[in-house]
């Protein structure tokens, strides 16, 4: 295992010490609470333990949007690892003559950026926040899944869709809830799948193509989001009060960093990961 080669080290680099993050000028636009089916009781009061007080610990009043705003950038330093491409063989409706595919869990930006990081609060948010009716897709197209990371609210519709000319399943591996195995042998089938409680992370991955993994947050509130290909990540519409916020990333793990946000107020935070192999 890759894991036995390597000695992880992680910090968090905040531009002001006091409260861990910096500001910056306030984000005046408005945000507004997602549509949403009410999730029951016996889901949002469920909590795993990377989840710590996400509803409030059967708290049963509703859930606030705000004005505060986290975003900034999760880096990497020191010597990256290598790049690990992709040996996509076995079934000539994925393999790409001359094609070279990266597997997306040792991406690095040029400016070292580290793309695919979920980023969520970890605790602090109080109240019950209602289920987005809308979807979350989940794409098998080129044989690979897309997005590789993403979240999702307790209770919210996942679509998964087969875009190839090839068999494809979706296989979970949870820890919390109910597990699926999903069969879509022909382009254009599709399936529907809901989480009933909160888990960080569950890892989805195709029986059929073992290169194909994705990881999905499943959370009780909507603050969470993914970092892009330059590592950036935003969280919005969060209420006044003290966070701790959370990177999980497939290779390295998990940075905690506690931030305080007032009304209309916006702070700026970068995490930064390292690696180094063994000696």
């Amino acid at each position: 295992m890759a894991s036995q080669h390597r000695v992880l080290m992680f910090s968090v680099i905040c531009l002001v010490a006091a409260n861990g993050c910096s500001d910056s000028p306030a984000d005046s636009s408005q945000h507004e609470a997602p549509a949403a089916e009410t999730v029951s009781s016996s889901e949002s009061n469920v909590s795993n333990d990377r989840v710590m007080d996400a509803t409030g610990r059967g708290a049963t009043s509703k859930g606030r949007l705000g004005s505060g705003i986290v975003r900034g950038t999760v880096k990497f330093e020191g010597k990256r690892p290598p790049l690990k491409p992709l040996k996509m063989t076995g079934d000539e409706a994925c393999h790409r003559s001359g094609v070279t595919v990266q597997s997306p869990r040792t991406m690095i930006s040029e400016t070292g950026g580290v793309p695919h990081v979920f980023v969520y609060i970890k605790r602090g948010i109080q109240g019950r926040y209602p289920t987005p009716e809308k979807p979350v897709m989940l794409n098998q197209s080129g044989c690979m899944f897309v997005p590789h990371v993403f979240g999702l609210q307790v209770g919210q519709p996942l679509h998964i869709v087969n875009n190839d000319e090839t068999f494809h399943n979706v296989h979970s591996l949870t820890k919390h809830n109910a597990g699926f195995n999903v069969s879509q042998p022909q382009k254009g089938m599709k399936a529907t799948r809901r989480f009933s409680r909160p888990e960080i992370m569950v890892k989805l991955r195709c029986d059929v193509h073992g290169w194909m993994e994705a990881y999905c947050g499943v959370l009780p509130h909507p603050f969470f989001t993914v970092t892009d290909e330059n590592g950036a990540f935003e969280i919005s519409s969060l209420p006044a009060g003290d966070y701790t916020m959370e990177a999980w990333h497939e290779l390295w793990g998990a940075i905690e960093q506690d931030v305080t946000i007032g009304d209309e107020e916006t702070k700026e935070c970068t995490l930064t990961y390292s690696w180094k192999r063994k000696s």
